[in-house]
Order: structure tokens, then sequence, then C-alpha cells
């Protein structure tokens, strides 16, 4: 027993006569924190730099884990951040060689990478999934791809890209190329910038094939993609999801719209590719001038020859009728 102003009361109703008396020093139980208000972990602060040396300012990086954290439903607890990676873009485009066959580094994408339940398939080749950013949460719950038709862990039906052509059956489809898998990412606002979200996962492409004549509505004819790919060769299929293993989520922050501004990131390749394909022509013309003064070289050298030689055939049957002359007298 307790006393309260010399007035006996139990344990528990010496403090209910205390927050009673004492209303202002009372202490309220702290509220249980919701979900949405537990805190969520943050990205390094010095992200790994990738494919560059150059200093790496991490403002684009965070901002790209900002737009991540944004997204409904997608558990950042999922994410693990030793393995964060920041592909500055340097120019170069040029794969490079890999265990699994040739890489193309996503340059200019911010990279987070995922807790994994196995350990990663070093043998496999890298490959690259677009997606439009509504549809991570689902895909990172899961855990792996599903073809267009089967459920979500959401209970959604996973839709066919609308810029994608139809198949007779579901299939997984995925890209060696970061430019081609970029282009069924489609763009989302956030705070006053654009991003873009694709997957980068490992593929056994024993268990792939290559998608021919691939086409899609934002970008035109016979103008390459990629400047070391076909445009034959950049994609693939598999209806086997085991053969796909995810392994990180990549970023991409844009100032404008990538696909719809004239300063936007596709219009931007275009005008390099027609200027990559003009140079081309032109060094194809100068080889063709090359080959065809080499030609004329090689014909006056020809008619020297021959003209040289019926000289000497004219000297020897001249000689040859001296001689006759001589021989007669």
């Amino acid at each position: 027993m307790s006393a309260v102003n010399g007035t006996e009361f139990c344990s528990h109703c010496v403090r209910v006569e205390r927050a009673r008396r004492y209303p202002g020093k009372a202490k309220s139980p702290s509220p249980s924190p919701s979900p949405s208000d537990s805190p969520l972990p943050s990205p390094p602060r010095r992200p790994r730099v990738l494919a560059g040396g150059a200093e790496w300012t991490s403002d684009e990086f965070k901002r790209c884990w900002a737009f991540l954290r944004s997204l409904r439903y997608l558990k950042t607890s999922s994410f693990d951040e030793r393995y964060h990676a920041v592909y500055e873009d340097d120019g170069d485009e040029e794969p490079i060689d890999h265990q699994g066959g040739s890489y193309h580094v996503p340059k200019g994408w911010s990279k987070f990478a995922l807790r994994l339940p196995a350990p990663l398939e070093e043998d496999w080749g890298i490959s690259f999934h677009g997606t439009p950013a509504q549809n991570l949460a689902d895909i990172v719950a899961v855990g792996e791809l599903r073809p267009p038709g089967s459920l979500t862990a959401g209970g959604r039906v996973v839709q066919l890209p609308h810029n994608h052509r139809r198949w007779p059956d579901p299939r997984i489809f995925s890209s060696r190329t970061p430019r081609y898998a970029g282009l069924y990412a489609d763009p989302m606002a956030f705070k006053g910038r654009y991003y873009q979200v694709m997957l980068m996962m490992r593929q056994d492409r024993s268990r792939s094939h290559d998608i021919e004549h691939t086409k899609t509505d934002l970008w035109e004819g016979d103008l390459r993609l990629d400047k070391f790919v076909s445009n034959d060769r950049v994609g693939y299929w598999t209806r086997d999801a085991s053969s796909i293993q995810l392994y990180a989520v990549c970023v991409k922050e844009h100032q404008v719209h990538p696909w719809e501004s004239a300063d936007g990131e596709l219009a931007r390749l275009r005008r390099k590719r027609r200027r990559e394909e003009e140079e081309e022509e032109e060094d194809d013309d100068d080889d063709d001038d090359d080959d065809d003064e080499e030609e004329e070289e090689e014909e006056e050298e020809d008619s020297r020859y021959r003209s040289y030689s019926t000289a000497e055939e004219d000297e020897e049957e001249e000689e040859s009728e001296e001689n006759s002359e001589y021989e007669s007298d």
C-alpha cells in the first residue's frame, strides 16, 4: 500500500490517483509506431561507383532511393545496401567480357541490390527487364518474374506491356541490353523529375531464346538501338521462370520525360544513331573511292606493263628480221 496526501491506495490506484490530481505530470503511454511511421533504412553515404572513376555526388542516388521508398507496398527491407552501386555514364557503350557472356553495363542507372534467398548464379549471363514502377512491389515480393496472365503477389493479373507484340503463349521477356529493356520501363513523375525502373538479373541463356525481328512502338525502322547489338538480337524470351534470378533494381532519373520530350533521352539517342549511320556511310563512300583509285592505279600499271611488253616484242621481231637478212647475205 502507498499513500497520496495521507490517503492509502494500492499501487495501481496510486498511479490512477496521481494522474487525476496532477494531469500535467502524468505520463501518457507512447503510441506503437505504425508500419508507415517505422524508420526506413537509409542508403549508404557513399555508394560504390562502377564503370567510371570520377567523383560521384550521391544526390541523384539519394533521390532515386527516395523514389523507391515512395512506391506503395514496396518493402525497403528487401534491399541489401552493402551492394548498392552507381553506374556512371562515361559515354562508352562497348560491352565488357563477363563469365556468363558479354555484359552491357547499365550506365546512368543507380543499382539497389536485393537480398537473395540463394547464392547468385555466377555462371549465368546478365540481362535486364524493364517494367512500370507500380509493378515493382509485386515482383520483389514474389522474387521472380511471371508471364502475362499469371497472378502477382497482390492478386493482380500480369498484363502484357502496351508497346509489346502479342505471342500465342505466355512468355517472360528480357534483354541483353539496358537500352531495349528501358523502352518498357514507363517513366513515372516524382517531385518534378521522371524515374524509370528496371530489373537486373542473372539468366540461364541455355534455357532462353533470341527474339527475332524485335519491334516496339517507341523505336523506328532499321535504326540500330544498341551500337554493338543488332535489333534482331536485343531480346530474349523463356517460359521457365526458374531460369531467371533477380538480384537488383535499377533506377534512372530524368529531368524531362525521356520519351515525349524533344530533349529527352530517346530523342537524343535517335539523333546520335543517325549521326553514326551517316558517318558510317561517309566512311563506306571514302572506302569505295579509295578502292576505285586503287583499281585505276592497277589498270594504269597494267597498261604500262602491256605497252612495255609490246615494245619488247617489237624489238625482238626487228632483231630477228635483221638476223635473217644477215644470214641470207
